[in-house]
């Protein structure tokens, strides 16, 4: 499983198994804490995936990935970044993710910094 979020082309791609599915990522909404944008993709045999970015609080990165089924949805990954961790805290600087399948995330062009998550697993 492999999601890129390219802020220069307002795109996104997701790639299940060789299934690629794309978004546009031009509509990003703006309240007084965060900046964020949802994405739906749905692949050639019909599952549904749900992408949020959010860059919260000027500080931290989010993207959450859920696939919606049978009206429920179920978290598949979770990641964060933090680019620039307060100083008297537990943050760190990096990439925190949970997953329980092998996956890439890659955000790149993006005006709060790029990062990129991984995993391997061939085996689920």
């Amino acid at each position: 499983m492999s999601l890129t979020l390219d802020f220069a082309s307002d795109a996104a791609t997701l790639d299940i198994g060789g299934n690629k599915c794309f978004a546009a990522l031009n509509n990003v909404h703006k309240t007084p804490y965060s900046l964020r944008t949802c994405l739906t993709f749905v692949t050639t045999d019909k599952k549904v995936f749900l992408v949020t970015w959010t860059y919260w609080n000027n500080l931290e990165q989010q993207v959450l990935m859920e696939e919606a089924s049978g009206g429920y949805f179920t978290d598949v990954l979770r990641c964060s970044y933090i680019r620039h961790p307060q100083s008297g805290t537990t943050q760190r600087r990096g990439v925190q993710s949970l997953c329980n399948r092998g996956f890439n995330v890659r955000v790149k062009n993006c005006a709060y910094g790029d990062w990129e998550a991984s995993k391997d697993d061939t085996s689920i």
